[in-house]
This record gives C-alpha cells, sequence and structure tokens, in this order.
C-alpha cells in the first residue's frame, strides 16, 4: 500500500470530527460549542497546546470572534455530518 497523502489524512480528519469520532476535547466560545481532534488543535496553535498541556478537555476560547461567525461554523459543521 502507499502511504497516505497530506490531503487524504486531512480529509479523514475532517470526516471523523464530523462524525464525532475521536474526537477528544470540546471548544466553547460564546453559547456555541464545537468538537474537535486535540492533537490537530495543539498543532495549529500555541494557545490550544498550552491548554491541553494542562490536561483541559474543555477550552473556552476568548469571545474575539463575533458570536454570529461562531453560529455560522457551529451550523456549517452539523450540516456536513
Amino acid at each position: 500500500l502507499p502511504p497516505p497523502t497530506i490531503p487524504s489524512v486531512l480529509e479523514a480528519l475532517r470526516s471523523q470530527r464530523r462524525k464525532g469520532l475521536f474526537c477528544d476535547v470540546t471548544v466553547r466560545i460564546h453559547d456555541a460549542s464545537l468538537r474537535a481532534h486535540a492533537c490537530v488543535l495543539a498543532a495549529g496553535s500555541p494557545f490550544f497546546q498550552d491548554k491541553l498541556l494542562l490536561g483541559h478537555s474543555e477550552i473556552s476560547v476568548p469571545p474575539l470572534v463575533p458570536a454570529e461567525t461562531v453560529k455560522q461554523l457551529e451550523r456549517k459543521g452539523k450540516e456536513r455530518t
């Protein structure tokens, strides 16, 4: 078998997240919550890495993003499942 490509790995992670598989952290902002893969968050953000290294499985994000934007992301995530 050939090794997986980066795009195929990313699509597999997206698919798993949409199905709620292997999601091990909840991100909360405003009144929305999103389930995610801790390793993906930690790899992409020092903020998340620090929180996860401290053992957090639920992370509240400072509400710098407008609430409506977060709600749109939440809706899009649900539509793709």
